[in-house]
């Protein structure tokens, strides 16, 4: 009688502990996805205006939006190309982005760089598209 005692406790033991190693994983993951989601919507610039750097970036027709995320992280741009790609896709310009030669900045966000390589958007001192 006393081994079963025993091995109940055990087994009880052992389910307060899976469940505990479940909730502590499941909050894990909630917060890295959370800084994730944070971080495609409001990434900082890599430097601020009085260390800014300008940089030229060229975007041919052959590029994906993967390869466009490895470039800017390649030129300095942007922090991590799974954040980038991901914020390539979030935005209006994920099927438009324009190929040429761009001036871009090191205090530019994601979203301004999305705006200038992105059809439909961009300002013309910083573009200068290849023709």
């Amino acid at each position: 009688m006393g081994s079963k005692v025993v091995l109940k406790i055990i087994s009880i033991l052992t389910r307060i502990l899976l469940i505990l190693v479940v909730i502590a994983g499941s909050i894990i993951v909630g917060r890295k996805s959370y800084e994730f989601g944070y971080r495609v919507f409001a990434e900082q610039p890599m430097t601020d205006k009085a260390h800014a750097r300008t940089i030229n970036v060229q975007i041919t027709d052959s590029m994906s939006n993967r390869d466009i995320a490895a470039l800017m992280v390649k030129k300095g741009l942007a922090r991590s190309e799974v954040l980038f790609y991901t914020q390539i896709l979030s935005s209006d310009y994920k099927n438009s982005i324009t190929p040429g030669l761009y001036i871009l900045s090191t205090d530019m966000t994601a979203g301004q760089i999305l705006d200038i390589i992105g059809q439909s958007g961009g300002d013309t001192a910083k573009n200068e598209s290849a023709e």
